[in-house]
């Protein structure tokens, strides 16, 4: 089974480990439970690990628990920079 493991690269993923904590929280809020990833890479955008229909529910989502409204534009930037993004929104908000 290493061996296995040794052999199957992932792609990079520093910048979404680094917002571990972020991107669960997101996660929580914006998916199913039985849509949570595994493994994120930092090429990733909302829509890798977002399988739903209604995008306006989903900013109304985020607006919800973040305070920040998302447009539909910012669910094609890498993940990492939409956490980043809601995070330092949330933070001139209070």
């Amino acid at each position: 089974m290493n061996e296995l493991v040794k052999a199957f690269e992932f792609a990079p993923a520093a910048r979404m480990i680094e917002r571990d904590e972020l991107a669960r929280e997101f996660y929580a809020v914006a998916l199913d439970l039985d849509e949570q990833p595994l493994f994120v890479a930092d090429e990733a955008t909302v829509y890798s690990v977002w399988f739903g229909e209604d995008e306006a529910a989903l900013l109304a989502q985020c607006y919800r628990h973040h305070g920040v409204m998302l447009n539909r534009e910012q669910l094609h930037w890498q993940l990492w920079q939409v956490l980043d993004y809601l995070q330092e929104h949330r933070q001139t908000l209070t």
